[in-house]
């Protein structure tokens, strides 16, 4: 049976936004500056934050009004009082994989009773409550609706909001009507804030729905302070990383004869279980001049997962005729890796966006028959979404989730979650607790999560080491994310065609100041190495290690008597014994 939709935005609450928005604001205007852009990183409520593209049918009817709608999802249309719909039960907010914080709860409308028309009423509509209920007793049916913005209109104004303060708002939706003529709905959900002389009167929030013949259910809007982590973001999330990225080892040292004086026991982390990586071009894994051999060095070195930037789409294996496809670039590149396999697929990369492959087919639940074909020619790979405006911005933060629900809730057979991550200078500095969260709303889906694409882009290299290690720790301390892929490194040939997110530089490939942060965070920071030094005939020692493959050496004096290795998996106690012969 399907559920209603999630629908949220982060807003920040400035004491610079005197007075109402402006209408183009509230279209999804498209204005670039720093302050009205960046909707959870930096923003004033803006249009951008607001602007939620409904994707066509293949991969967003789980929510939305389709035209194969009841033949996709076997969904009965609900009489008119609509007792077909979730009867008689409570449906939580887990079971959709959103959960909501209760502790900074500012405020919450349940819709259980009558709208009093003045804090809560209708805009060229009309509307009742119904027995079709996302929490509770029932929701509110929207119908009669004379235009695009007829909507029930929630107006805030107790308590009254924080200035400076971010704030998180969310909102479940279900169409009641397939849109006519069209195979796809776009919803957007707006805020307005209304100041007098920098003093906070009240906020509006509404849905803009269209196209405007479509009614909808409503029901549950929240509205909940986020956490100021401005200051504490370090602080906080490496305790966070301590807690799931490490666990217990117990290494037990039987000396037999052996003499201790002198001897040293060398713990040396060699690889993460995370997976730290970059997005590469096959063919400069294939030349030899001498940037290309230093390019190829800095990869391996430093990064344990790979993805190749466009070497295995369509576009670029048919790059010289139709039909004619090579292979050849990608294949002998992946020779070189040490899994030599594709782990991970993006099955249709950026779907979110455009929906090519639906038109021209005219086959509206193309995107899980493609999953599911992908599954039978591939066992192995793990399946994923991937879309961006997920994690730098709001815009298709909720349709990405909704989307990925709905995959799972029909056996599509999805894997994982892909959210880009481009990090444009307007959004700097980075507002943690909002990238926080959002990284946190991914996590709701319950798949393994992968930031794809992450890049930072500023020409300043400090402020771009400082941004690249606040993400990088935020997306590292949230437990679901297996993964973070980075857009590129090399200012030379730089995968995004831009220098001022790289990081290494010259011919010679070195790091630059972000790339030796990014270095040290996962060299030093977060890497648990150390030398013990033996004591008594038995010598237990007890540690945390980070999760990853380790390499254990004995030394008497500079004379190497046992080597080993050891791994320390995620979720069990590891136990390492060495027993030494006399000596």
């Amino acid at each position: 049976m399907l559920p209603f939709a999630i629908f949220f935005l982060v807003f920040f609450h400035s004491v610079s936004s005197t007075g109402t928005l402006m209408d183009e604001y509230l279209f999804g205007f498209d204005n670039l500056d720093e302050d009205i852009v960046g909707f959870l990183l930096r923003s004033r409520v803006t249009g951008t934050l607001y602007g939620f593209e409904k994707m066509k049918e293949d991969s967003m009817n789980s929510f939305m009004g389709s035209r194969k709608f009841e033949e996709l999802f076997g969904f009965d249309k609900p009489n008119g009082d609509c007792t077909g719909f979730f009867p008689g039960s409570k449906v939580t907010e887990t079971l959709f994989g959103f959960e909501k914080p209760e502790e900074n709860l500012v405020n919450e409308w349940d819709l259980e009773e009558d709208v009093d028309g003045v804090n809560i009423f209708m805009i060229n509509c009309s509307g009742n409550r119904i027995d079709h209920p996302h929490t509770g007793r029932c929701s509110y049916i929207i119908n009669n609706r004379q235009d695009t913005l007829a909507s029930l209109v929630f107006k805030v104004n107790s308590p009254p909001l924080k200035m400076d303060t971010n704030y998180y708002v969310s909102l479940f939706i279900k169409l009641a009507d397939n849109p006519v003529n069209m195979t796809y709905a776009t919803v957007k959900l707006i805020a307005s804030t209304t100041l007098t002389n920098g003093t906070f009167e009240f906020i509006t929030f509404y849905l803009i729905v269209d196209p405007a013949d479509v009614n909808y259910y409503i029901d549950t809007l929240s509205l909940i302070e986020l956490d100021d982590m401005s200051q504490k973001w370090k602080t906080v999330l490496n305790e966070k990383i301590e807690k799931i990225r490490k666990s217990d080892v117990r290494l037990t040292m039987i000396r037999g004869g052996f003499t201790p004086e002198n001897v040293t026991v060398e713990i040396r982390q060699e690889a993460h279980d995370f997976k730290f990586g970059a997005v590469v071009r096959a063919v400069h894994f294939l030349r030899n001049e001498t940037l290309f051999q230093n390019y190829r060095a800095f990869a391996l070195k430093y990064f344990t997962w790979a993805g190749f930037e466009n070497d295995f789409k369509w576009k670029m294996m048919e790059r010289n005729q139709r039909g004619k496809i090579s292979f050849i670039p990608p294949d002998r590149a992946l020779d070189i890796f040490d899994a030599n396999k594709v782990v991970e697929w993006d099955v249709n990369n950026e779907c979110l966006h455009a929906h090519y492959y639906e038109i021209e087919t005219g086959e509206l639940d193309l995107l899980c028959k493609l999953f599911k074909r992908t599954k039978d020619i591939d066992h192995v790979a793990k399946l994923c979404t991937n879309d961006y405006e997920i994690l730098r911005n709001g815009r298709m933060t909720s349709a990405a989730i909704n989307l990925a629900l709905d995959l799972k809730r029909r056996g599509c057979g999805v894997d994982c979650f892909g959210a880009q991550s481009h990090l444009k200078s307007f959004t700097l500095p980075i507002d943690a607790e909002v990238l926080k969260k959002r990284i946190q709303l991914a996590c709701s889906t319950g798949l393994p999560v992968s930031v794809t694409e992450l890049s930072v882009h500023t020409d300043n290299e400090t402020l771009r080491a400082d941004e690249l290690e606040k993400a990088v720790t935020i997306y590292f301390s949230q437990e679901c994310v297996h993964g973070i892929l980075m857009w590129g490194f090399s200012d030379q040939y730089p995968v995004v065609f831009r220098k001022d997110s790289a990081l290494a530089a010259g011919v010679d490939v070195k790091p630059n100041k972000a790339g030796q942060r990014m270095i040290d965070l996962i060299s030093k920071v977060w890497n648990t190495s150390f030398d013990i030094n033996m004591n008594g005939v038995v010598s237990t020692h007890g540690f945390r290690a980070f999760h990853g493959s380790y390499k254990l050496t004995v030394r008497k004096g500079s004379q190497i008597i046992h080597e080993g290795t050891f791994h320390v998996k995620k979720g069990s106690s590891t136990k390492v014994y060495v027993s030494l012969a006399n000596g």
